[in-house]
């Protein structure tokens, strides 16, 4: 599964998505897709106003975000639409 996850996350990177390996977000509105246990989670949010203390906890927002060791992939990027809805979607993982 990690092959697979790693070509998808270089497309998106291709597209302009940047990894969050690399570099986390800190400020404005993004938008994320994250690979953490067999399942993707997509989705956008108010980086700067994510609580801190959620990084502890599994399944956050800020955990997903933050805890770039315990998730297979993931990628985000500045929202173009910046009024869109806020919000995440969970479907499982197909590779």
């Amino acid at each position: 599964m990690s092959y697979a996850a790693t070509q998808w996350r270089k497309r998106l990177e291709r597209k302009g998505w940047i990894s969050l390996r690399r570099k986390a977000p800190a400020l404005g509105v993004i938008e994320y897709h994250v690979i953490y246990r067999g399942h993707l989670y997509s989705g956008r949010c108010n980086a700067s106003s994510l609580n801190g203390e959620d990084m502890l906890v599994a399944g956050t927002t800020e955990y997903l975000l933050r805890r770039t060791d315990l998730i297979t992939e993931g990628v985000w990027r500045r929202a173009k639409n910046k009024t869109g809805e806020m919000g995440r979607v969970c479907r499982p993982w197909q590779y």
